[in-house]
């Protein structure tokens, strides 16, 4: 966290201007606090980077480019919230595509011990390159990490006080000792998780990246630059959890990124890891009819199991889905014997099928409202 005598500098300035004219003013100790929060900044850190590269490297110039830079982006000037049309906390959570369509929070499976994960890169996109270290985590810390984000109203880089009570009560949890355990250990794993994510864009545009595979030490003896799940955390012992989210994590929400999940519905799912994953796994992409291969959707989750029992356990999690009203149908193709691997998963989110999306014409199992196909 900052210093409480560089935020009250920030907090003179007033702008982002003003602070970075004060630059050539500011006190040194000051100056190199911000320098090293400033290339905690992944757009002010390949900004140095390039310049670095393209002139040689002075040091004195790279600094006050880089500060610069900094001083004029908002998290600079401290707290920033994440604000998305669609959602409106405490309804409902917001949904990163990059996140969930990926392994980063997998499913359980019921009597494997949980890992622990160094560097470890998991399955997401294909533009996509994850690499997390940790204890694995599985979906009641996404309910959990996104709980916080939820109760705090998406605001970041700011020490959030969660009443735990609250939380209990957003995921429908009972008001018991063991919810309370529960909650603790996953605060508590997340606050020693850190990811790293880059992905590819279309054309000549760079690559962006949220996190941090290295870099200088911070005083704790932690790398400053690490992208941890929940920073400064602490238990208190009044019902109250602190802790921040790092700004970086809004990026991966931005460009449409995203969709929205009603905590009631996922509460209807809280008896089925694998519906809530899938839950989690559709709703950041818009189209009402979504596609998948099943041995693809048996990597994202995380599961190490063979095609054949996951395929069973796919079947009952979107029947609960199905149930509860997180989609209206789905279809599982029926591939010739000895083809499983080429089995495929259509779902219908929000409208049921209709000539605009059609089930396939081709063999396969259709669940959902019967006879929606003969009126057509």
């Amino acid at each position: 966290m900052r210093s409480q005598e560089l935020q009250q500098w920030i907090d003179d300035k007033g702008s982002g201007q003003a602070l970075a004219d004060s630059l050539a003013v500011m006190p040194l100790a000051l100056r190199q606090e911000l320098f090293r929060e400033a290339m905690r900044d992944n757009e002010v850190l390949e900004t140095y980077e390039a310049l670095k590269t393209a002139t040689g490297g002075d040091k004195g110039f790279l600094e006050r480019v880089a500060l610069e830079k900094y001083c004029l982006l908002p998290q600079c000037m401290g707290p920033v919230q994440l604000s998305l049309p669609g959602w409106y906390p405490p309804a409902n959570a917001p949904s990163s595509n990059v996140i969930d369509t990926s392994a980063i929070f997998g499913v359980r499976a019921k009597r494997v011990p949980r890992p622990w994960l160094q560097d470890h890169p998991i399955c997401g996109r294909d533009s996509c390159t994850i690499l997390y270290t940790g204890e694995a985590l599985y979906q009641f810390e996404w309910d959990v990490w996104h709980g916080m984000l939820t109760l705090g109203n998406g605001r970041c880089n700011e020490n959030l006080r969660i009443k735990l009570g609250d939380l209990v009560d957003l995921l429908r949890l009972p008001d018991s000792g063991r919810s309370y355990l529960l909650l603790y250990r996953a605060f508590k794993r997340m606050s020693q998780a850190s990811i790293f994510i880059q992905v590819a864009t279309k054309g000549k545009a760079p690559a962006f990246v949220v996190g941090s595979k290295g870099y200088d030490l911070d005083p704790r003896g932690l790398n400053a630059a690490t992208l941890y799940f929940i920073k400064d955390y602490q238990w208190l012992g009044v019902g109250v959890v602190c802790g921040v989210i790092d700004h970086r994590f809004l990026k991966l929400f931005g460009n449409s990124e995203y969709g929205t999940i009603p905590w009631d519905i996922r509460a209807k799912l809280s008896h089925n890891e694998l519906a809530k994953k899938l839950q989690c796994f559709f709703a950041g992409q818009r189209e009402n009819r979504q596609f998948i291969g099943v041995q693809k959707l048996l990597q994202r989750t995380g599961l190490t199991c063979d095609l054949t029992q996951f395929i069973r356990q796919l079947k009952k999690a979107l029947n609960a889905m199905l149930e509860a009203g997180a989609i209206r149908a789905y279809w599982l193709s029926q591939p010739k014997r000895g083809e499983l691997d080429k089995k495929l998963l259509y779902i219908w989110k929000t409208d049921l099928p209709s000539p605009a999306d059609p089930v396939p014409a081709v063999r396969g199992e259709y669940f959902g409202p019967p006879n929606v196909i003969d009126v057509w």
